[in-house]
């Protein structure tokens, strides 16, 4: 079962990049594996680049996960959102298997999941 190990934290990512910004997040566990989960639901692309993403991975000094994963704002009117996902070393894959049961729960913890 996924679970949030924390909830509606922010970091400032001023570290990230030359201005600060408040970043709010969710970390979630699936079998093993945390994410950090990020509501852009309002956003086309994701609010962290891939280099900012890593950096909030980083389990010495970031936050630490395998991955951050966004709800994004939906392609069209016929979806509810979409995701993006990049792993802990930048790169975006096609699809993380416990990644997706976090996404699930954040969803559903989020109210998204039309219940």
């Amino acid at each position: 079962m996924s679970r949030p190990t924390t909830t509606a934290s922010r970091i400032s990512s001023s570290s990230l990049k030359s201005t600060a910004t408040l970043v709010d997040f969710s970390k979630y566990e699936g079998l093993g594996n945390d994410f950090i989960l990020i509501d852009d639901r309002e956003r086309e692309t994701p609010s962290l680049t891939p280099e900012q993403s890593e950096k909030l991975c980083n389990r010495n000094f970031g936050i630490g996960g395998d991955g951050v994963i966004f709800a994004l704002k939906p392609p069209s009117a016929e979806y509810d959102f979409t995701m993006r996902i990049y792993n802990s070393d930048g790169s975006e894959p096609e699809m993380c298997g416990n990644g997706i049961r976090c996404f699930a729960q954040f969803l559903k913890d989020l109210g998204a999941d039309g219940r």
